[in-house]
């Protein structure tokens, strides 16, 4: 390209100021916002794509399929399916199992440390997954019981100032041997761990974890190179199904088995029980998507605004004809002007990704990178597609205005392309139909949020909290500790569990006596010690609570109204069911309440008593004295316990937690409809100015020939009407559509019709954006003396 047509280029976009500064501000955050979505898309496509062996590696995971219907899906299976596929399908190469249990209190010379993401794991696990380890042997770290292989940024926690190989820490009450250091787990791999204890351990020191926990582990298989993959998948699943039905089809469960590539785990998995790190494929079609729009709004205003300006130059061009410039000469004139108004946007947008980056990794609560300053592709990428977007918004003007006849533009006889109108009509209703869009998406999703986040749970959630990651002796010391602290008046009622809603808790076959057990429904079980049911608020409607003055009661259960339909019961106190092993006396029915989030429909429950040990300490508190009462709890745990670390979780924020996704997606949507509606502004802005300008004329002789300035204000606006009603006539029901399926996620949902007015203020919303931004000019021109509108015809 000439250097000419760049001189001239820069000095018409300095003498049209404002126009280019919007340009460049509204294709500039364009370019900002979709560049952040995408590192996001890239890096949510990045997951575990490290492992070198990634395409021979795959999981099991399984489809329960109780008695009643009820399917339940996993990424786990039984804990000796493993040996089982190892001695049968000579195509493995390796196996490994992976089990993870929650929080354990580790020990490091007398200093006490509380570390929940500690995985056991088989010796083989070094062998599959590509975790370099900066000392120690991979193929040794694990292959005798209590052996741990400490991360980097764990081993420099626990001893800052020395080598750990050969150094002993205590994981719970067991010894362990520290065998490798390994760098730390990257934040793209779905295993996240900071410690990687033997999986042999579990099998010794008086018990057996696979013969205790059924269900409960995450099993990785490696395919020796050159297998057939649908081969091995099919014979694997075989012996796998096979073994797993002999134990729990007389339990009323049949099991499927599944291989999920290693490829697939992140975005691909929708399980009930998945300990691992996911994400969610929809997610990276929505930040595509927004990604796209965005742009797309503001290349389109983009390409309006240089049309529009364009179209203004006719003169111009038929001076530079007259004075022999060519047609191609003219193109590359329009060209340049419009490559270097891209360009220009691209360094806005380079500093406003610098200044975004932060705020964007904390509202996905990730920690993102400017990826084109470490991927050179990315960035070539990117420069390609500034320019595509320069040559895109210059080459229609270019190609239409450079081949009018000089004569022609001379005399004034041009008129606007209807074509051009057309395309410039097109792209404001596509503006305005994204917009509104956006919007309505926005107000029904918060509208879903809320609903979920307020809805009446059948419990009282508020003022409880939950202590955990409790200590042998804080276990031990309960009964008394109990007594002690509900002698203080801030304190309502305390109990203890192994789980409180809105966690995970165990999953069991149940079936009333007499029944066959191969007709077992699925219930859930949590298992609780006394005044459990009074500190969660929980309504008793049939029969009651345990109690402690009867011993009997600790093999007694409480179930819900659903776990009482599904069992057939119809007088169900007295009754004997047996959950999982257990068997014991229906006592009580509790009112259904949400133990889940509300994605999930309320299930079969049984509160128990059997089981002794806990996790949980749930005090009901008073809403005064907050702060005093949460020291004065510290104080008293640590006084039991010296060297623990007083943690809790307010329940009702452990069911905020679980909308988080939702939260995040909702502000998200909510920021791209906030830019879409900025840019979209913007654009309307120019445009309406160079629209006014061209009908200055006609305005000046309908105000000569009598008009008010209300009726060339009802003109102006006649146009943006049409665009602002097609506009919703297309957002909408595109609206209803995509938060319809979206809503698919809940089994308690919005009623849309019931919120039929939002539809109307995105509408309305979306208007007011198109009047203010013509208002002001429109006011100007209507009021402004016909005389210096006239005076040159």
């Amino acid at each position: 390209m000439n250097l000419n047509y760049l001189k001239i280029a820069w000095r018409i976009l300095l003498k049209h100021r404002v126009h280019t500064i919007i340009n460049i501000i509204g294709l500039g955050i364009g370019f900002s916002i979709s560049v952040l979505m995408m590192i996001f898309v890239l890096y949510q496509l990045s997951f575990d794509n490290f492992h070198q062996k990634s395409k021979r590696i795959a999981r099991f995971t399984i489809e329960g399929v109780m008695t009643d219907g009820k399917i339940l899906k996993g990424a786990m299976t039984s804990g000796d399916v493993a040996g089982v596929i190892k001695e049968k399908v000579p195509e493995l190469e390796h196996a490994c199992r992976v089990y993870h249990w929650g929080a354990n209190d580790v020990m490091v010379n007398e200093k006490r440390f509380t570390d929940s993401r500690i995985h056991w794991a088989d010796s083989t696990f070094f062998r599959i997954f590509d975790f370099p380890l900066i000392s120690g042997n991979p193929i040794q770290a694990l292959s005798e019981p209590n052996n741990v292989v400490l991360s980097s940024s764990t081993a420099a926690k626990y001893f800052p100032d020395e080598d750990p190989i050969g150094k002993i820490i205590k994981i719970g009450n067991l010894d362990y041997l520290i065998t490798a250091v390994m760098k730390d787990v990257p934040v793209n791999s779905h295993l996240q761990f900071d410690m990687l204890a033997s999986f042999h351990t579990l099998e010794t020191n008086g018990r057996n974890v696979v013969e205790s926990n059924g269900i409960s582990f995450p099993t990785y298989l490696l395919m020796k190179e050159g297998t057939n993959a649908n081969a091995f998948s099919k014979k694997t699943i075989e012996y796998a199904d096979e073994h797993i039905n002999e134990i729990f089809n007389k339990h009323g469960i049949t099991i499927a088995h599944f291989l999920q590539p290693l490829d697939e785990i992140y975005l691909h998995s929708d399980f009930s029980y998945d300990s691992s790190k996911t994400g969610d494929m929809r997610n990276v079609y929505i930040f595509a998507f927004l990604a796209i729009v965005v742009i797309l709004i503001a290349i389109f205003n983009f390409v309006n605004l240089v049309t529009a300006q364009s179209e203004k130059r006719t003169r111009e061009i038929g001076m530079r004809k007259v004075m022999g410039a060519q047609r191609k000469d003219l193109i590359w004139q329009f060209m340049g002007e419009s490559i270097l108004i891209a360009f220009f946007a691209f360094l806005f947008s380079l500093l406003l990704n610098e200044l975004l980056i932060g705020p964007f990794s904390q509202l996905l609560d990730e920690q993102f990178r400017l990826e084109y300053w470490y991927n050179f592709g990315f960035l070539l990428v990117i420069l390609s597609f500034v320019l595509l977007t320069g040559v895109f918004a210059g080459f229609y003007p270019a190609i239409y205005l450079s081949r009018f006849e000089p004569v022609s533009v001379l005399k004034g006889v041009y008129k606007g392309s209807g074509r051009v109108h057309f395309l410039r009509k097109t792209l404001v209703i596509f503006q305005f139909s994204i917009s509104i869009f956006l919007v309505v998406s926005v107000l029904l999703l918060h509208r879903q949020v809320e609903y979920m986040k307020n809805k009446d749970l059948g419990f009282n959630r508020d003022n409880v909290i939950s202590v955990k990651n409790l200590t042998v002796s804080i276990r031990n010391s309960y009964p008394s500790f109990k007594a002690e602290l509900l002698q203080h008046p801030d304190i309502l009622n305390i109990s203890a569990s192994q789980s409180v809603p809105g966690e995970d808790r165990s999953l069991q076959s149940g079936y009333k006596k007499g029944d066959d057990p191969a007709s077992a429904v699925m219930i859930y079980e949590n298992r609780v010690q006394h005044e459990y049911v009074s500190t969660f608020g929980m309504e008793i409607i049939a029969g009651r609570d345990f109690n402690p003055d009867l011993k009997t009661d600790s093999s007694a259960i409480i179930i819900n109204e659903t776990a009482v339909k599904k069992l057939g019961l119809t007088n169900p106190i007295g009754m004997d069911i047996s959950v999982w092993q257990h068997q014991g006396k229906v006592i009580g029915v509790v009112r259904d309440f949400n133990f889940m989030s509300l994605h999930n429909e309320i299930d079969p429950l049984a509160l128990t008593m059997y089981e002794k040990w806990f996790s949980r300490i749930n005090i009901r508190i008073t809403p005064q004295n907050l702060k005093p009462t949460l020291a004065m709890l510290e104080e008293k745990f640590q006084s039991v316990d010296p060297n623990y670390t007083f943690e809790y979780n307010f329940v009702d924020d452990i069911f905020a937690r679980m909308y988080q996704k939702e939260e995040r997606l909702n502000k998200l949507i909510s920021s791209a409809a906030i830019l879409a509606i900025i840019i979209s502004f913007m654009g309307l802005y120019a445009l309406t100015s160079f629209t006014i300008n061209t009908r200055i004329k006609e305005i000046g002789i309908r105000k000569t020939l009598g008009a008010s300035v209300a009726n060339i204000l009802s003109m102006l606006f006649r146009d943006l009407s049409k665009w602002i009603v097609v506009g919703n006539l297309i957002a909408w029901p595109l609206s209803y559509y995509v938060v319809t399926q979206w809503k698919q996620n809940f089994a308690f949902q919005i009623d849309i019709f019931d919120n039929w007015y939002l539809f109307i203020i995105a509408g309305l919303l979306a208007a007011s954006v198109g009047v203010m931004a013509t208002l002001v000019q429109a006011i100007s021109a209507a009021n402004a003396n016909p005389i210096n509108s006239l005076k040159s015809e």
